[in-house]
């Protein structure tokens, strides 16, 4: 192997995690690979087109319930993926609340019937589809109201 081939298996902190491993820390296989998921991802990169004055316009629904539910209930986010994320108890006080997306979404019906405890969540349409609120936890508080514009 040439020094520049060497060089070129070298790889840089935001490559590694952000912290600085040293050249015999890694096997060359995990740097080729490494080495080549970077260039895809610059590849990918320059297919991204800019375009000047645009402005994303992203709508979420809040659901403040703060303490107005206090009976205990089972509270999971569900991916349309079918994968759980988090699975918790809700907090109830006066910043509680939930925030979800504001369009309708639609799971799998064979992902929506492995669905246990989420039937708060996932339930079936009338039209035999499988309805779907990803929902997660917020606290409605003046961080949150900051970074919000209510419409």
């Amino acid at each position: 192997m040439s020094v520049q081939e060497c060089q070129d298996l070298d790889l840089n902190a935001k490559q590694t995690g952000g912290i600085f491993l040293p050249r015999w820390a890694y096997a060359k296989d995990t740097a080729v690979l490494i080495q080549e998921l970077t260039e895809r991802d610059r590849d990918r990169a320059r297919l991204v087109k800019v375009h000047q004055g645009f402005k994303e316009t992203a709508y979420r629904y809040v659901f403040a319930y703060k303490d107005q539910y206090k009976a205990k209930r089972p509270f999971v986010t569900v991916l349309p993926s079918g994968k759980s994320g988090q699975t918790e108890s809700l907090e109830y006080n006066a910043e509680a609340g939930l925030i979800t997306f504001s369009f309708p979404q639609t799971m799998a019906p064979h992902l929506a019937k492995q669905q246990t405890n989420a039937d708060s969540f996932v339930w079936e349409r009338k039209d035999g589809t499988y309805a779907l609120v990803q929902t997660w936890p917020c606290e409605i508080n003046h961080t949150f109201k900051a970074s919000f514009e209510e419409v």
